[in-house]
């Protein structure tokens, strides 16, 4: 989105746009595009806990690339400049212009700044959830991370169930959770793509759906069975024949083609 921002800006006529990149080389390689298989879609979260958490560290420390046509917009604009593996370590306003100063030391004065800081997991910043987010169980309350990985930001992602229901924090706590399903990129981590792409929604859906009617049949199997073991007992003619107008069973004779 970074790009593609630039590049409106400096198709809309903006006299410079300089983009700034925390990375010292702009990714090159999708490994999102290993989560598009169909043993991954499907069958990631039949995985333990451990094989889930490497594979979701191995996917998020690669950043995705930005796409081709956004590339080659910026390119095609003679004021689009770009300056990569540094950091914004101080702003101040300068008159009515903002002073950047980056990590290498320089300053940059610009009128207008567009910020993409990247997003954080956090399920107590949803305002549907906020009033009970404390009881939704987390990655990091039902797993422990290798030496090193304790700071992984998959810790922060909730810990589902496989049909994407939240799971409750403590035992018993809040049963109600079970009724509360995650259909977002978020659930990548316990089972894989689901609401956040065309390829993850087909089994994403599939999914949720399965939960959804599973736990609709578990809760009315038991009267399901008392309506069958009474189903002798139910009348289904209003008003019974009376018996001379039953009719009578006669022997069956051959059909003339069979004579």
């Amino acid at each position: 989105s970074a790009f593609d921002t630039a590049a409106t800006a400096a198709e809309m006529g903006a006299s410079l746009v300089h983009q700034f990149v925390r990375r010292a080389q702009i990714p090159c390689v999708n490994p999102f595009r290993w989560m598009e298989k169909s043993g991954f879609l499907r069958h990631f979260g039949s995985m333990d806990d451990d094989a889930r958490w490497q594979w979701m560290q191995a996917i998020t420390q690669n950043g995705q690339p930005p796409t081709q046509d956004g590339v080659n917009r910026c390119a095609a604009q003679e004021s689009y400049r770009i300056t990569t593996g540094v950091t914004w370590t101080d702003l101040k306003m300068v008159g009515d212009d903002v002073e950047v100063t980056l990590s290498d030391g320089s300053t940059h004065l610009f009128d207008f700044l567009v910020i993409g800081t990247g997003y954080t997991v956090d399920v107590g910043q949803r305002p549907e959830l906020t009033s009970f987010a404390d009881a939704i169980a987390l990655w990091r309350d039902r797993f422990t991370p290798p030496a090193g990985q304790e700071t992984s930001p998959v810790a922060q992602y909730p810990y589902l169930a496989g049909d994407l229901a939240f799971q409750e924090k403590v035992p018993g706590s809040a049963p109600w959770l079970a009724n509360i399903h995650n259909f977002t990129y978020v659930a990548t981590a316990s089972v894989g793509f689901s609401g956040a792409s065309l390829t993850g929604m087909k089994y994403g859906i599939e999914r949720l759906l399965g939960g959804l009617t599973r736990f609709f049949w578990l809760a009315d199997a038991d009267r399901y069975l008392s309506e069958i073991r009474a189903y002798n007992d139910i009348d289904l003619d209003v008003i019974p024949l009376e018996p001379h107008r039953i009719p009578a069973l006669t022997e069956a004779k051959p059909c003339p083609e069979q004579a």
